[in-house]
């Protein structure tokens, strides 16, 4: 059976998804990815059998011409390649999805990983297309080939109260699983005090507020090392900009744009810092509580599921600065709990959200809706 995963961009296969893929393709199932290739990926260094399909899109684009333009594409793919199921990732896919589905016979699993800053925003653009796409959500549910899966128990119930949505047909499952054996704790002490973040260098995912941090702390506590890992998308209008770009490379900070070993980096790093204002079940801060990380996440819905507090990290306001320096200095007055934090993260991503136990749940709700 063909199965398409549909993801924005090549690099979120590589950090998010080829689990997932992986899982798939044991079971039996031929893999397809369609997505905007930003990186380079194929079977021999991602270790299984797939077929990679290009496909140019604008992710932030509310235009709605060019969005059916999209799924006209997405139409043509799906029948040019006999694929029978379609596994649609992030808000913009999943609505391309929806879309295309009426013109086509694949079975469609649909991930609402977050509904991102479109509902967030009060421009007028903004809501006429958020109420559009409820009231699609909204007819679409009701549909038996259309398969909806979210990542918490927060999205399950705003998707079923305010979206309308069916909700027979809206399946929790926490995440796409994470390889514990893969992201592996540090067995050697580290010194000075190292924090890392993974993150797209959008403003909705803080990075300007990260920006303002890291030069306070490092005025405060001079030794303190910060990296991060993320691709500067300069087209997207979500996008730090040019001169915010050259200032986080001004300054005292380890930048990598992207990076196909994060398992190795992660580990020789304390905490892990996510600053978001919107999130789904955060991957990358899943992959570094694997990894023995305390985690400073925003207080937000997908985050609080991660951070117990003051047992594996602390939650601060979003959108703040003064709040991120806080939990970043209280992370370092804490250095001894460090070892503490690290355990607890490692336990609590391998009992609820490693691929042993999400594998499970992901192939049986294939073979429920599959056969």
């Amino acid at each position: 059976m063909n199965v398409a995963i549909f993801v924005p961009r090549s690099s979120s296969i590589i950090y998010h998804w080829v689990n997932f893929a992986k899982i798939l393709n044991e079971q039996g199932y031929n893999i397809f990815f369609i997505t905007q290739s930003d990186v380079p990926i194929s079977p021999n260094n991602l270790n299984f059998d797939f077929t990679v399909i290009e496909f140019n899109n604008d992710p932030s684009s509310l235009n709605l011409l060019k969005q059916l333009s999209e799924a006209a594409n997405l139409i043509k793919i799906l029948k040019d390649n006999n694929i029978e199921v379609i596994h649609a990732f992030y808000l913009k896919n999943v609505f391309l999805t929806l879309l295309a589905s009426f013109f086509t016979k694949t079975k469609n699993f649909l991930h609402v990983c977050g509904l991102g800053n479109l509902f967030n925003d009060l421009k007028l653009k903004n809501l006429l297309y958020s109420n559009l796409i409820k009231i699609f959500f909204a007819l679409t549910s009701r549909l038996k080939d259309r398969i909806f899966i979210v990542e918490t128990a927060y999205l399950k119930n705003k998707l079923e109260k305010e979206f309308f949505m069916q909700k027979e047909n809206i399946y929790q499952i926490c995440g796409t699983g994470i390889d514990t054996e893969k992201f592996l704790p540090e067995t050697t002490p580290l010194s000075p005090m190292k924090f890392i973040t993974v993150t797209r260098l959008l403003k909705d995912k803080g990075v300007i507020e990260y920006m303002d941090a890291v030069e306070s702390i490092q005025k405060e506590f001079p030794n303190t090392e910060f990296t991060l890992v993320g691709m500067w998308w300069e087209t997207n209008p979500l996008s730090i900009s040019k001169k915010e770009f050259e200032r986080l490379q001004d300054l005292n900070i380890n930048y990598f744009e992207n990076i196909n070993n994060v398992y190795e980096i992660l580990p020789k790093n304390h905490f892990f810092i996510l600053p978001s204002y919107h999130e789904g079940l955060s991957v990358s801060s899943m992959e570094a509580a694997s990894c023995g990380l305390g985690l400073l996440l925003s207080d937000i819905s997908g985050c609080r599921e991660l951070v117990h507090s003051d047992k594996n990290g602390y939650l601060f306001k979003k959108q703040s600065s003064t709040a991120l320096i806080d939990a970043i200095r209280k992370a370092i007055k804490n250095f001894n709990k460090v070892n503490a934090f690290g355990a607890y993260s490692r336990n609590l991503i391998k009992e609820k959200h490693s691929i042993k136990v999400l594998s499970t749940q992901v192939c049986e709700l294939y073979k429920q809706k599959i056969g």
